[in-house]
């Protein structure tokens, strides 16, 4: 469920993870079905697969985005390789392992921790991880959206580091700007776009755009080339119309210490959130 990519920077990809409303996850061997591409009688199954239920019902516990946890250490100092973060049918976080093992008298514990805050009842809209921050989470729903440290469960913290307040139109997408660590761009049913600067400020969004009449169902930057320079933004609308638009500079590039200032908010968030 959701989009594909290609290959990244660290090779062609041998296997890959997809999930589902029935709350499957399943894990396929990628290289298995390129290797018979040719083979009539192949038939293409996943190699693993577990079922996502919720611990308080024991019903299907459906999901829409799945995060890998890359160069991730447990409490022992061992690579997380089976764990991932994952968003629910009802805007949940959720920290999970896929390789999780059960008791003589119990069954295997796939969800190891779930985070309500972010609960609406609707699904999760955009799960994504920041460029600069790899620890940090993007999570929004049609009412807010939520920036969580993915190692603050670690110490039984629920809590993300950053709430948005209310929007008056609902969201519909979002997603990290590549090039500056402070700026999200967050799609609204209006047909508009926000555009938040952590930056400037935190209380509400920095600019405000209009795009298109109808609401804006998917977004996406245009990876190629020097996006220092030139940066280009894809926007579909539920009617299926496209819309590309040039980011002006003043979004594009970063102001002074924004990195490091950047930082420094995630960290005094992260203090907080441990304080109370």
């Amino acid at each position: 469920r959701g989009a594909s990519e290609k290959n990244s920077r660290d090779g062609p990809v041998k296997y890959f993870v997809t999930i589902a409303g029935d709350g499957q996850v399943m894990i396929w061997d990628f290289q298995a079905m390129l290797e018979a591409i040719n083979d009539n009688d192949f038939v293409w199954k996943p190699v693993h697969r577990v079922q996502l239920q919720r611990q308080d019902s024991g019903t299907e516990m459906g999901c829409c985005h799945v995060l890998y946890c890359l160069d991730r250490l447990d409490e022992k100092g061992n690579k997380m390789l089976t764990n991932f973060f994952a968003s629910t049918e009802e805007g949940e976080l959720i920290f999970g392992d896929w390789a999780a093992q059960g008791g003589e008298d119990r069954k295997p514990e796939y969800c190891k921790q779930m985070f309500t805050v972010s609960k609406s009842f609707r699904p999760m809209l955009s799960l994504e991880r920041s460029p600069f921050f790899p620890d940090v989470l993007l999570g929004v729903t049609d009412w807010a959206f939520y920036l969580w440290k993915d190692d603050l469960y670690k110490e039984g913290i629920k809590e993300p580091l950053f709430m948005s307040s209310y929007t008056s139109n609902y969201f519909t997408r979002g997603v990290w700007s590549p090039t500056r660590p402070s700026v999200i761009f967050l799609g609204l049913s209006s047909g508009g776009i926000d555009i938040w600067d952590f930056s400037d400020q935190s209380h509400k969004a920095s600019l405000s755009e209009s795009i298109t009449s109808q609401p804006i169902s998917s977004m996406s930057f245009l990876r190629h080339g020097d996006m220092n320079q030139q940066q280009m933004l894809a926007t579909g609308d539920s009617q299926g119309h496209l819309h590309v638009h040039s980011i002006p500079k003043n979004l594009v590039r970063q102001a002074g210490r924004e990195l490091d200032n950047m930082r420094k908010f995630i960290e005094r968030e992260e203090t907080r959130v441990r304080y109370f």
